[in-house]
Formats: structure tokens, C-alpha cells, sequence
């Protein structure tokens, strides 16, 4: 989910015993029934139409996929739709991605020191700008570390210039600039970038005269503030802050927040309909809260789950608007699927299905006169064997050499939208035959092929009298626990 993309990450193997209750150990016990058993027939591998994760789930993507780095947080398409952008902020090295929509090929990788999922073009749409992330999280070596940035590019006839042609800059010092979410004033020469900051604590939104590159304002709002979205009239910024359940109301004539909405845990990406609708994907409670803007409250909250009962973890965090067809996007990252909504009615939104998509889907964008859906997936279509960790004789000894976060690679992937309505049922069908969890799965878990002191059904007791959580991020089982005869 995009907590755990968010995380702090764990460097050492942590071993916690915990004791437990008898609560505890039921609700762990419950958990433990729901967790789909792989067995050597469900190891890691393609299949004719996609690609039997470890974790017991399947992709098959509906649509032509290119390939990226890791980590695929935003994606955006030129105002003279020529070309959509992607950029990637995972582990290995940062960039932006430009994708000709008329062969959907690659055309274009540049290379940036940080980026962190903002991008917004200009009015006049020949600049881009990008958000520079953290300047702490680079992967370059040596030389003294500089402030992250938000970058800008002259775009034209579907290219990007090959290097940044200018920069926004902060003042303040880099260890507490963290860019996020960048929009730009409607009607006025202002770029408004979100600094999530690298603390437990509120932060800012930085607004900077496009012209002059001087900052104008720094506006408080709450805990990581992550995306921008404006009224059409440009007076009124809404702010998405993903540590603390809320959305900002920024009075953009003043520059000071006049109001603050509740909504779900970590609202992430928004999107606003030409009816006054705000619609927040709230990534850690399986919800899009919806907002009505001039009452400033939320009037409907829609579940993006596969089935009625199922547990926080469909991570909706991206979404994508489709206004001539009254269609909402959402991107369900942990369930390898784009839920489709109707949202026609403007009291009451349905979900008419889910197309699937590649691994932890986690950007989207409209293109080709909205024919094509553009989908940024974080973990791209497939795992890799890790053939050169700790141990291996190919091991070159670099770094800890390979895992799991140096062989991941993301992707874009196009599916055709033209024709949804005739094939979402069918689409639906498949998403729901990749997904090893169902409702029944939270009583009574699948009957064991062999003893076990897993109960079947939840409360039904065992000898477990402790767990040993063993964490470490990042890594794989066989490297931590390769040596031990037992495990595969």
C-alpha cells in the first residue's frame, strides 16, 4: 500500500516477541486464515496472459505495457496530447519517462538526481514542472548535497528539453524539503508546490511567481501535505494531507488556509468534476470521499473493495476523471486493478467494475482524445529471481549487491478505453479470478493440506502462545533465511 511505498526503510532485522492475548491472538490467527498458502505449484512465474505473483495473487494486464524504473507515482498528459509523461521515485535512479501516444513507444529518459510524484504544465502548456522529492533520498555519490528542487522543462512537438531549463528553489534548509503535489494558478503567473516536509509535523504549501521565481508565500496546512488541486476561478486551493485525514481550504487572494475537511486515512490524489465535486482517494481505508466544494463537506464516501467485506489494503491512490463520460478512474494499487465509477448522478456514485491492470497500479492519465487509459504501475508486470544476493558466486559484493528493490522495474500500460462498456464485464470477471481473498476467507480459512496449528475457523484456539514479527524491507526470504533446509 502506499504507507508501506512512504516508509521509513528498515535496515536491520528487527525480532519482537510479542505475548498475547487471547484477543490478539485471534485477530492474528484470523489474519494468518485470510493469507492465501502458496504452494509449489503457485511459485512465481508468467503465465500466457500475465504473471502468478509470490504473494499468491495474479496480474494480467489488459493493456501494452512499457517499461520504466521502479515506483510510478505520477503520469501526465501534454496539453497538445503528443506525448504523456511519467515519472518514477523508487529505489533506483529517478526520472521522467516521455511516451509518444501515436506509436506509445518510449521516445525520451532523462535522468534526475530526486523526484517525488508532482508534475503540472504551464498555462501556455511549453513548460513543464516537476518535483524534485527529498534531496536526502539521491542516488548520486560523492560531491556536496544540494536542495531538491521543483525542475522545469520546455516541452514541445511532444518532446521534453533533455535537461531542466530552469528551477523553483526553497531557502530553507534540505533536510526539511520534501516536494510533492505541484499546481498551477489558473489565471495568474503562480506555481503552488506541496513540501511535505521530513518531519511528524505540519508543513507547507510554497507559492512561487512563475516569472520572477521568487517565493511568494509559504501557507501552513497539516501533517505531508501531498496534492494540489484548484477551483476554476483560481481562488481556492484544495491540499490533500496525507498524514492527517484532512483536506486544506487555501484562499489563494490571501494565501492563508480558510478551512480544513475531514476525510479518510492518507488521502492521496484528487480530482475535481466540472459539477463541484472533489473527489479524495483515502489509500489506507479503501475509500473516495467526495466533497462538495461550496458546502465544503463530504457528502458521499464509495468503497473501491472487490467484495463487501473486505479489509483495508485495496490502497486506492490514484485517480483520473473522465468528465464527457461521467467516468471516475481509481486506481486500487494492492489489488492490481482500475475500479470504474459512474458518476453521473451527482448524489449517488455507482461502481460498475474493475479492469485489470499490471503490479500496484499507481498513476493515471487519459490520452489519445480520451480513448486510451495511461496506467503507471509501480512494480511493473512481473518478479525477478534474485540470481546475485549475499551468498550467490555471482555476487559482485556492491552494496549488498541485488534485491528485490534494485531488480524491480515499473511500467506504463495502455489500454483502450473506447469500447469499456462492452468489455467490462468480461474485464471484471478477470479481476475478480486474480485475487486469492474472498468475504468467507474472514471466518473460515481454506481446509489445510496437512496438520497444522492454524485453526480453520477464527477463535477456534491454538498452542501459539507468541509471534516473532521478523521484518526487514526490501529483501527477499532466501536471502535472509536461505540457509535453512526447511524453507524454499
Amino acid at each position: 500500500m502506499r504507507t508501506s511505498l512512504l516508509a521509513s526503510r528498515l535496515t536491520a532485522v528487527s525480532l519482537t516477541p510479542v505475548s498475547l492475548t487471547p484477543v490478539s491472538l485471534t485477530l492474528i490467527l484470523g489474519l494468518l486464515a485470510i493469507a492465501p498458502a502458496v504452494s509449489v505449484a503457485q511459485l512465481p512465474h508468467a503465465t500466457a496472459d500475465g504473471f502468478n505473483l509470490a504473494n499468491g495473487w495474479k496480474i494480467t494486464p489488459a493493456g501494452k505495457a512499457v517499461w520504466t524504473e521502479d515506483l510510478v507515482l505520477k503520469l501526465v498528459t501534454a496539453p497538445d496530447g503528443k506525448a504523456v509523461i511519467a515519472s518514477h521515485s523508487g529505489y533506483n535512479p529517478h526520472g521522467v519517462v516521455v511516451i509518444d501516444t501515436k506509436t506509445q513507444e518510449v521516445i525520451q529518459r532523462i535522468g534526475l538526481k530526486t523526484t517525488w510524484m508532482g508534475m503540472a504544465w504551464s498555462r501556455d502548456g511549453k513548460t513543464l514542472y516537476v518535483s524534485g522529492g527529498n534531496a536526502n533520498s539521491s542516488k548520486e555519490k560523492g560531491g556536496p548535497a544540494t536542495r531538491a528542487p521543483i525542475y522545469e522543462f520546455s516541452y514541445a512537438n511532444g518532446r521534453l528539453s533533455e535537461q531542466p531549463t530552469a528551477q523553483l528553489d526553497e531557502t530553507i534548509p534540505l533536510d526539511r524539503i520534501y516536494w510533492s503535489g505541484i499546481a498551477i494558478h489558473p489565471h495568474r503567473n503562480l506555481v503552488y508546490a506541496a513540501n511535505r516536509g521530513t518531519l511528524d509535523a505540519p508543513s507547507n504549501v510554497v507559492a512561487f511567481d512563475e516569472k520572477t521565481r521568487q517565493i511568494v508565500a509559504r501557507i501552513p496546512v497539516e501533517v505531508n501535505p501531498y496534492e494540489l488541486v484548484f477551483s476554476p476561478d483560481g481562488d481556492t486551493l484544495f491540499v490533500s494531507n496525507w498524514a492527517s485525514r484532512s483536506v486544506s481550504v487555501i484562499d489563494t487572494r490571501a494565501n492563508r488556509v480558510i478551512g480544513t475537511i475531514a476525510v479518510g486515512a492518507n488521502p492521496t490524489d484528487m480530482k475535481l468534476s466540472p459539477d463541484g465535486r472533489l473527489f479524495v482517494a483515502c489509500s489506507n481505508d479503501n475509500t473516495i470521499h467526495v466533497i462538495d466544494i461550496k458546502k465544503r463537506m463530504v457528502i458521499e464516501k464509495l468503497s473501491t473493495t472487490l467484495s463487501p467485506q473486505a479489509p483495508e489494503g485495496s490502497t486506492p491512490d490514484s485517480l483520473e476523471l473522465d468528465a464527457p463520460h461521467k467516468l471516475l478512474y481509481v486506481a486500487n494499487a494492492d489489488n492490481n486493478s482500475i475500479g470504474v465509477i459512474n458518476i453521473a448522478d451527482p448524489h449517488h456514485s455507482d461502481v460498475l467494475g474493475f479492469i485489470p491492470s499490471g503490479w500496484y497500479p499507481s498513476a493515471l492519465t487519459l490520452a489519445n482524445n480520451g480513448t486510451m487509459l495511461y496506467v503507471g504501475n509501480s512494480k511493473g508486470q512481473s518478479s525477478y529471481p534474485d540470481l546475485k544476493g549475499p551468498g550467490s558466486p555471482l555476487a559482485s559484493g556492491w552494496n549488498g549487491d541485488e534485491s528485490i528493490k534494485t531488480m524491480q522495474k515499473g511500467s506504463v500500460e495502455m489500454i483502450r478505453v473506447g469500447d469499456l462498456r462492452q468489455k467490462l464485464a468480461g474485464y471484471t470477471k478477470q479481476v475478480m479470478a486474480n485475487t486469492p481473498y474472498e468475504d468467507s476467507q474472514l471466518a473460515l480459512a481454506r481446509e489445510p493440506k496437512a496438520p497444522s496449528v492454524i485453526p480453520r475457523e477464527v477463535g477456534a484456539g491454538s498452542p501459539i502462545e507468541h509471534i516473532i514479527y521478523i521484518l526487514k524491507e526490501n529483501r527477499t526470504y532466501d536471502q535472509v533465511f536461505g540457509d535453512i533446509a526447511r524453507g524454499n
